[in-house]
């Protein structure tokens, strides 16, 4: 009675074991997403480090032109006068005092482009979920090509069969000889 009663805990141990183990399931995207969720809301500090230690983002700096712009300015400072007098005609020079002021501006152009590495790994693993889709969808295509040429041969067969048959049938019935 005592083995019996082992036997049955044992059973039953097994049982659970199984159960539980049924029920309880993989580590998967969904369960992943909430709990990086959970940290990063609770403790945003740890997801951030993460993230910028395993995807930091990377710096391209793109040379750009150098553009020389000259700039003149004439100022007029006023019109002095001068008068000679000789016998009985008058000369009046009038000379314009302009002030000429040249400014050379050059103005450098360049870019700093910062790229996400972060986006850039994620749109990386989409896309090579997509191509393995595309193989995927390819070879069952090619599969099902496959199978419906195979059909074609066997219909080409079918109608040969028939085709003979009903050859040597008319054959029988009009009693033709060769």
């Amino acid at each position: 009675m005592n083995s019996r009663k082992l036997f049955l805990i044992i059973i039953i141990a097994f049982i659970l074991a199984i159960i539980v183990i049924s029920f309880s399931s993989c580590y998967n995207q969904k369960k992943a997403t909430a709990q990086f969720s959970k940290a990063a809301i609770n403790y945003p500090i740890i997801p951030a480090e993460y993230c910028a230690v395993t995807f930091p983002p990377k710096e391209k700096l793109i040379k750009g032109d150098s553009v020389l712009v000259t700039d003149t300015l004439y100022m007029a400072d006023g019109v002095v006068t001068d008068t000679l007098t000789t016998k009985d005609t008058v000369y009046i020079t009038k000379t314009e005092v302009k002030t000429k002021v040249v400014t050379n501006t050059i103005t450098r152009t360049d870019t700093i482009r910062q790229t996400d590495q972060a986006q850039v790994k994620a749109i990386t693993i989409k896309r090579d979920e997509i191509q393995s889709l595309l193989v995927k969808k390819t070879n069952e295509y090619d599969k099902v090509k496959k199978n419906r040429d195979w059909w074609r041969i066997v219909a080409i067969c079918c109608m040969a069969v028939i085709g003979l048959g009903l050859l040597f049938k008319l054959r029988s019935v009009f009693n033709v000889s060769k």
